[in-house]
Formats: structure tokens, sequence, C-alpha cells
């Protein structure tokens, strides 16, 4: 409990201090230039896209794991407003995505767990494929030393996350040993993992989504940028992007604010001329967020609209 007033405490503060630094403090065309961009509305719409995708490769994962069928739009509400929970208190739409799928369409712990450890992991080796691919692409170009402190700090975040893996699954045995049916837990992951045997060729198609969907993320970044006025390429900005958004997975922080310095820290080394990374990085943020939100209220009309046609057929 201490630690939810923490993080909530921490995330109210970024706030204030975002508004305040955007609104009272020398307001200037710099700032907003991203925002009160007529151009906005476009990457608002790509942004509201990808979080349909988003939580439609959830939805397949989900599905295939549970072996149930529950609707698309049902999916995507829970998932999208677990993502808005998680933007305020991270964390704690994990636990409520868990309780609003176990609720709404029976769920078990197991079932959610592997489900959101896959979209999880496939996410992250989608983030990997994208960061060698351009890597090899874009050290040709680059100078040596900069190239060597890309390299070092990719290696350094893949082997914290391989060796960080034994003591994850240390942490999930000791927490299963602590649940009274272990057994049928057990057995439930048992046939979890057939399950994912025999769709082994699906979960591969969802994999090349999850790069499509990386790259989207990336082409919606740098069109960001270009909104904002940077004079970046696209590898350039596809690179800060991909090694920022590694990061912040493998650190597990997502408050207001920490992302944002890590984009500040991966542009100072990138793209040194770029000065304005950290208002961008907060201008971004609002949009995403905002986009976010807005694709959650629209699944749940949409599923509120279902719902009443069902009734009338009824």
């Amino acid at each position: 409990m201490y630690k939810i007033f923490f993080n909530t405490l921490i995330q109210l503060i970024a706030i204030f201090l975002t508004i305040k630094y955007f609104i009272f403090d020398n307001i200037s065309e710099e700032k907003l230039s991203l925002i009160l961009s007529p151009y906005v509305v476009l990457l608002f719409l790509f942004l509201v896209l990808l979080k349909f995708l988003i939580s439609y490769l959830f939805y397949q994962i989900l599905n295939t794991i549970s072996g149930k069928d529950i609707p698309f739009f049902n999916t995507s509400e829970i998932f999208l407003f677990g993502g808005v929970i998680n933007q305020l208190i991270p964390g704690l739409g994990y636990v409520f995505k868990y309780y609003k799928l176990r609720s709404n369409a029976g769920i078990t712990i197991s079932s959610f767990t592997v489900s959101q450890g896959i979209w999880s992991l496939k996410s992250f080796s989608a983030y990997i494929f994208l960061a060698l691919l351009c890597g090899f692409i874009y050290i040709h170009s680059f100078d040596f030393l900069y190239s060597f402190l890309l390299l070092f700090l990719f290696i350094t975040l893949a082997l914290t996350f391989f060796y960080s893996r034994k003591y994850l699954l240390k942490f999930i045995k000791e927490k299963s040993l602590m649940i009274n049916r272990l057994n049928n837990l057990l057995n439930e992951l048992k046939k979890i993992k057939e399950i994912i045997k025999y769709n082994f060729k699906k979960f591969i198609f969802i994999f090349l989504g999850f790069i499509i969907l990386s790259l989207l993320e990336c082409i919606a970044f740098y069109i960001g940028l270009i909104i904002f006025g940077a004079d970046m390429s696209f590898m350039t900005s596809n690179y800060i992007y991909i090694l920022s958004s590694l990061s912040s997975v493998i650190i597990l922080i997502n408050y207001l604010g920490f992302f944002e310095l890590i984009l500040l820290a991966a542009a100072s080394i990138i793209a040194p001329n770029f000065n304005d990374m950290l208002i961008f990085g907060i201008s971004y943020r609002i949009i995403n967020t905002s986009a976010l939100i807005f694709t959650a209220v629209s699944s749940s009309i949409l599923v509120f609209i279902l719902k009443k046609r069902a009734n009338l057929k009824n």
C-alpha cells in the first residue's frame, strides 16, 4: 500500500511540474510547436490505430492461451484502460487487467500471466530485432567512438535482461509455492505449454505483428519529430526511440518524465546537435497518452453499443 501511495505521489508531482513547465513558465511557441501544430491530428489518429493494433495482438495471444473466444473490443477496453492506469501508477494496471478479465471472461491467473508475459517478451524481442537491424545499417556511417558506446550500451542491456531471468524465475517459483492449489496451477501451465506448441506457427505470425508494430511506432515518433521541426534522419530517430524503449522496458519504470530523460540521454549521444529532445519527449508523451485514453474510451463505447444491439436482437 505504501508503494502505491509513493508511486502516486511521484506521478502527481511529475504531472504538476509538466503542467507548470508548459503553461505557467514562459510559454513559448517552441514548447507548444508539436501540440499546437495543425498536423498533430494526423499523428493523433495514427497513434490511435497503433493502440488498437497493440490491443489486437494481446487479444490474439490471450484467446489462444485461454482457449476462450473473448470479443475483441471487450479485451481492448480492459487492456487499454490497464495501460492508462499504468501511466498513473506503474504496475497497478496489470492487477486491473487480471481482475477485470477474470470477472468478465473467467480468465485464470496462469492464462493471464502467460499471455502478458508472451506479449511483453515478443514486444521486447521485436525491439531487439529492430535495434540489431538499425544498428547494422547505421553503424557504417557513424563515428567509431559513438558506435562503440552504442554497442556497449546495447550489450549491457541485453545481458542485464538475460541474467535477470534466473532471478525472475526464482521469484515466480517462490510466489507459486505460496499458492494453495499448486498442483492445479502446474497442470494448467502444462496445458498452456501444449497450446503454445500446437499454435507455434500462429505465435510466429504474432511476432511478425510485433515487428510491424514496433516499426510503426518508430514511424510515429519520426512523424512527431518532423512536425516538431527537428532536422533528423529517419534512421537516427529510429535508433533513439528503440534504445530508449529497450532501456525503459528493462528498467521497468514508466514514470512520467523518466522515458523522456532516457530519450534525452540517447539523443545526446546519437544526435548531439538536437537540443530540444526533452521538450519534444514531453509533448509526444501528452499526445500518446491522449491517444491511449481516447482509444480506451472508444472501446468502451463500442462495447456498450454492441451490447445494446445484442439485447435488441434477443
